[in-house]
């Protein structure tokens, strides 16, 4: 006869004030995700590569709460309020982060779209989310050409002048903007994500994510993934999609566990080098990356906790 192994014994209880707490009706998410936390706090770490070296960002959740609230007066400037639809088409940026939060505090919607996605595929959610504001990169920005109606905002562009098709660059409306002063609370049943669905079974469906699922990521990140005050912390997986935004970007945030955001191509070696060099404890990815790990032989010898 199967026995079912006991739950975690405070999950229970701990999972009841969760929802009560991510449910409520006044849950606002801009002081759930970031203002809450200590501002000296680390929120995420950036690592890249210049030459054989990598180089490391930490950034606190002062520097998050401080860029947000600028951003969101910018936002605020192109029309965005409350339950307005943005896509966010970025790698593993902070600005991907400023932008999530920032619309958190205006009480808008944020469509998260792949940097592998082709035109199609962008515009079709864009669409389907009745979205004409778009957050992006510089090497992404070609991939909105043809879509039409769009403003776009442009990360790392070198300040592109502004134009009739309704160009912006990021850092020049931060530099620009006041910090916004209040954020809007929305409620556990508010939406933060519209989430599309891959569409391998039919035309992807854009799925609206409550403020409420935090309390399910929150679960996940401390019973499933057991990601404690200790944990050297990384989840690699692309922001694009579910598991790398809800537990590499929104988890890490509702916890105050920080992670690392690769700002570099993947690779099994350099996946190996930043195990070891910053003494990754606790790792989690999507399983191309697993399977890319294990026939490289890169990761032998490594002691994860999980």
């Amino acid at each position: 006869m199967t026995q079912t192994a006991p739950a975690h014994p405070s999950a229970e209880a701990e999972v009841a004030a969760l929802l009560a707490e991510f449910g409520a009706n006044d849950a606002n998410a801009a002081t759930l995700l970031v203002d809450r936390h200590d501002p000296d706090a680390v929120a995420f770490m950036t690592v890249g590569t210049s030459g054989d070296d990598l180089v490391t960002t930490r950034i606190t959740y002062g520097d998050l709460a401080a860029q947000s609230r600028k951003f969101a007066t910018a936002l605020a400037g192109l029309g965005v309020e409350r339950g307005s639809r943005v896509g966010v088409l970025m790698g593993k940026r902070v600005e991907l982060v400023v932008t999530l939060l920032a619309l958190a505090r205006l009480g808008a919607v944020y469509i998260p779209l792949f940097t592998a996605f082709a035109t199609p595929a962008i515009e079709m959610r864009l669409r389907g989310g009745d979205a004409d504001i778009v957050v992006t990169e510089a090497s992404q920005v070609d991939k909105l050409d043809g879509i039409e109606g769009l403003t776009t905002v442009v990360a790392g562009a070198g300040s592109p002048a502004e134009s009739a098709s309704g160009t912006h660059d990021f850092d020049t409306l931060l530099a620009a903007s006041e910090p916004w002063e209040d954020s809007v609370a929305v409620g556990g049943d508010g939406h933060l994500i519209l989430l599309f669905t891959s569409g391998t079974t039919g035309a992807p469906k854009g799925v609206p994510v409550p403020v409420r699922a935090l309390a399910a990521f929150v679960t996940y990140m401390r019973f499933g993934l057991d990601v404690t005050d200790d944990d050297v912390f990384w989840n690699a997986a692309d922001p694009g999609w579910a598991y790398g935004l809800y537990y590499g970007i929104l988890g890490p945030l509702a916890t105050g566990r920080p992670n690392i955001l690769l700002q570099a191509g993947f690779t099994p070696e350099l996946t190996a080098r930043i195990l070891g060099e910053l003494g990754v404890t606790n790792f989690a990815a999507a399983p191309t990356v697993y399977r890319a790990l294990s026939k490289s032989g890169a990761i032998e010898g490594f002691s994860l906790r999980h």
